[in-house]
Order: structure tokens, then C-alpha cells, then sequence
């Protein structure tokens, strides 16, 4: 069974958005982004899915490449057409948010907190094992990642300023909460479809 994130990854890069009576294909599954986004068109939670969608859909031989060398992830990041939009919106998220936090931040702080936690949610995969956990297995050696430990998953974001770092947090907390919102609207529109 297919995610409404991949449902959606798919139907963005669609050739074909012709509808079928009693199946939903990729016009369905757009047009219900569309509702869940009412009233809002470019929400922070729908420049987040689409932003996920578009990183996802990199090769993940371009990722897997891209772990050890700072030029080439600024490469893959370059590609992503929804990541100024939503580095914007985040930033403007982050504004209201560390002011409701009372934080001391400067306009540059605040922007690196928001680009550490928008990369960090976009790539949670270890980047020594880029996100595998274990190699080998089927009749070859197995070898665990010793810096995820097998998880698969990225060291916790650590920043250096503790403000920064509360704000990363807090961003992380709610581009999960913003993103799976818009997935659940998307869903009960699929299933009331």
C-alpha cells in the first residue's frame, strides 16, 4: 500500500492526467492537495509536502553521492524548485515563532536555524550509511553502520547557540505537525472521493 505522499510524489510528475471512472489516478490525488489546501494555496504544510515530493524524487545515487561533499548536496538542493518558496515561508514561520519563544536572535541566526532544520528534516537518513543501517546480508558479511548504530537515522540537529537550537527544534516539531495535517486533509478527501 502507497503513502498519499508518494500518491503524491507520483501524480506531480504524471504525464498523463486523464480521470477514470471508479479509480483514483494522479488528477484525483492533485486535486485533493488543492482542497486541503483551501483558502491557503501555498500553506507552509503544502510547500513542505511538495518540497519532501520533489526530494524524493532525486536519484538516490545523486544522494547517496552527495553525503561526503558540501558542493554536490548544494547541487541536488539547486534542483528542488519548491525550496526557496519554502525556505521563505519557513523563515517567515520562524520570525513568529522566535518571537513567541522570546529569543534574542538576529535576522542571520534565525535564517541558519531555519536552513539546519529544513535540510535536517528533508534528509533524515545517516549520511555515513545514507540511510541503510546495515550492508551485506543474503549469504555476504553483514556490516552495521557504527555511526546510526543499524537505525538508518540521522544524528540528532545540534547547533551550537542554545536559542538556535530551541528554534530548530521547534521548527522540526512543526513541519512534522504542518506536513502530516495536509496529508490528512488530502486522505479523508481521497476516501470521501
Amino acid at each position: 500500500m502507497t503513502t498519499i505522499q508518494e500518491r503524491h510524489a507520483r501524480a506531480t510528475t504524471a504525464t498523463s492526467l486523464g480521470m477514470v471512472l471508479e479509480h483514483q489516478g494522479a488528477s484525483d490525488v492533485l486535486a485533493s492537495a488543492g482542497w486541503a489546501a483551501q483558502g491557503d494555496q501555498m500553506s507552509l504544510g503544502h510547500l513542505l509536502v511538495r518540497l519532501r515530493a520533489e526530494a524524493d524524487s532525486v536519484a538516490r545515487q545523486e544522494i547517496e553521492q552527495a553525503a561526503d561533499d558540501i558542493t554536490a548536496q548544494v547541487l541536488v538542493l539547486m534542483r528542488l524548485q519548491t525550496l526557496r518558496p519554502a525556505r521563505d515561508a519557513l523563515g517567515l514561520h520562524a520570525a513568529r515563532l522566535a518571537v513567541r519563544l522570546h529569543t534574542d536572535l538576529t535576522v542571520e541566526q534565525r535564517a541558519s536555524a531555519v536552513s539546519a532544520a529544513l535540510v535536517h528534516w528533508l534528509w533524515q537518513g545517516c549520511d555515513a550509511c545514507t540511510g541503510r543501517g546495515v550492508t551485506g546480508g543474503y549469504g555476504l558479511p553483514q556490516h552495521v553502520c557504527t555511526t546510526c548504530h543499524g537505525s538508518g537515522r540521522a544524528k540528532p540537529l545540534r547547533l551550537k547557540a542554545a536559542d538556535q537550537q530551541r528554534l530548530a527544534d521547534e521548527l522540526l516539531v512543526e513541519m512534522d505537525r504542518k506536513a502530516s495535517n495536509l496529508v490528512d486533509k488530502m486522505a479523508r478527501s481521497l476516501r470521501e472521493a
